[in-house]
């Protein structure tokens, strides 16, 4: 189960959101946007990755949006579901 960012979820003392599930978007994301997350899985993460999950996820994705606890888990930990 993913996470809901609350207004009181900060990062760096900005207000954020949580990107939509990864399971979502990660397939069809380029090589490069996989590895910019992946080199920070706690971003902020370069504004053309932002472009691309938003085009994958056919939403709306903030600057200042980051994976969700549980993403952040199943990135480092399922090596199968982060095939580049």
């Amino acid at each position: 189960m993913h996470r809901t960012a609350t207004l009181a979820d900060t990062v760096d003392g900005a207000s954020s959101a949580v990107l939509p599930p990864f399971a979502q978007w990660w397939p069809h994301l380029t090589d490069g946007a996989r590895h910019a997350i992946l080199r920070d899985l706690d971003g902020p993460f370069p504004s053309r990755v932002l472009r691309e999950i938003e085009r994958a996820a056919g939403c709306a994705v903030g600057e200042a949006d980051r994976l969700s606890d549980d993403d952040r888990h199943d990135l480092v930990g399922g090596s199968d579901a982060v095939a580049c």
